[in-house]
């Protein structure tokens, strides 16, 4: 297994991260019905479920750290695919593939720092594995970019749609 040694904090870090995103989602359904905004609703959630607050929450020790990592991963990997999906320029387009390279790598770092044994040293060598296959694709991708540039004389996407020999 790939976290032998933190099998256990993984699942159990996974089913409360499974359980505020459902959380979120009810309330979020919730301030729906009545037509308001789902922020207040997260807002006293937070006040009630938070250090010295109501309901006293029995998280595990890497819960916060976890949640932000994954936070701050997805919101790379989806910037990346926003761009990728978006916009017409090839260049962009090369671009948000390497966002999303970039926001898998951090995901295998992150995870490694976070559980430690045998999964901390296959975490830290699989970036260098991608890092690597990321600048072969870099390359070759450009380099198509430029030859593809030269015969049509734009960086469109669109203009490639049709290609021909």
């Amino acid at each position: 297994m790939l976290f032998a040694a933190g099998t256990s904090e993984v699942a159990l870090a996974f089913v409360e991260i499974g359980a505020l995103v459902l959380a979120l989602a009810v309330l979020s359904r919730v301030a729906g019905r009545f037509g308001i905004t789902a922020v207040p609703l997260y807002l006293i959630a937070g006040l009630a479920m938070g250090e010295g607050g109501v309901i006293q929450l029995d998280v595990s020790r890497n819960f916060f750290e976890i949640t932000a990592e994954i936070g701050v991963l997805l919101l790379l990997f989806a910037l990346g695919l926003a761009v990728a999906a978006s916009r017409r320029n090839i260049f962009f387009l090369l671009m948000g593939v390497e966002l999303m390279l970039n926001a898998v790598n951090l995901s295998f770092v992150g995870f490694s720092r976070t559980f430690a044994g045998h999964g901390s040293l296959v975490g830290h060598l699989s970036p260098l594995f991608i890092i690597a296959i990321a600048a072969a694709e870099a390359c070759v991708g450009l380099a198509m970019v430029i030859c593809i540039v030269r015969n049509r004389d734009s960086l469109d996407s669109d203009a490639y749609a049709e290609m021909k020999e």
